[in-house]
């Protein structure tokens, strides 16, 4: 079995392949385009979607990993190793933990939006209200002014997700 290394090593010689496989599979569409034959440019249709098909469940799948990676792996990894981040001279990067908020409306929303109203965030209640309009005015009222969203209204939460930035290694 190949190391996860080679795998991704593997995966970037591929989406690389693929990157010119789409150009040159555009050039050949460019050519049937004037007057091309129906069932030539049909078919041309049909692989073609098939073959995003696949392509999109693989690309789901790969972001399923990418996701799991930088929502716990990598934040995980970096707690066990007592830091909060870490540079890589190889990549030029380094990687640090970042803390993400959620909230979310679980209760009846017209109660919601009551209490939003009452509490002084009216200005949050549209027809609906923002996911990230929200989470940001709970995180200030429960965090910052120490005050409480009733739990049976709201779901409120935080995770850690992996942040990356380019620098100049020494």
């Amino acid at each position: 079995m190949a190391s996860l290394a080679d795998n991704l090593a593997r995966l970037d010689a591929l989406t690389a392949e693929l990157q010119s496989i789409g150009k040159a599979i555009n050039t050949n569409i460019r050519e049937i385009e004037d007057g091309g034959n129906p069932v030539q440019t049909a078919v041309a249709y049909h692989n073609t979607r098939e073959s995003y098909e696949g392509l999109d469940e693989a690309r789901k799948g790969i972001y399923e990993m990418s996701d799991r990676l930088n929502k716990f792996l990598v934040p995980q990894a970096l707690e066990k190793a007592g830091t909060d981040s870490i540079r890589i001279p190889s990549l030029a990067r380094s990687f640090y933990i970042v803390k993400k908020f959620s909230a979310t409306i679980i209760g009846p929303k017209e109660a919601a939006y009551d209490w939003l109203r009452e509490n002084g965030l009216s200005e949050l209640v549209q027809p609906t209200v923002n996911a990230g309009t929200l989470t940001n005015a709970l995180k200030t009222l429960i965090l910052e002014e120490g005050r409480d969203a009733p739990e049976e209204l709201f779901k409120f939460s935080s995770y850690n997700t992996t942040g990356s930035s380019k620098y100049t290694p020494k």
